[in-house]
């Protein structure tokens, strides 16, 4: 939950940051974080999962 946490922290950020091109390169580095990585982080354990259940059989 901690890159969660950072990408909400980003967001924040962004409110006290007046140059539009930083703020849009934060505005979707926080939200790549927010939405993308919980959704590899997934896949990434299912491909460990499977993987070792190949291993074992």
């Amino acid at each position: 939950m901690g890159v969660v946490d950072i990408g909400f922290g980003l967001l924040i950020i962004i409110a006290f940051i007046d140059y539009e091109k930083i703020q849009v390169v934060v505005l979707g580095v926080a939200l790549f974080m927010m939405v993308f990585y919980s959704d590899v982080k997934k896949v990434i354990l299912n491909e460990y999962r499977a993987f070792f259940h190949g291993k074992e059989r």
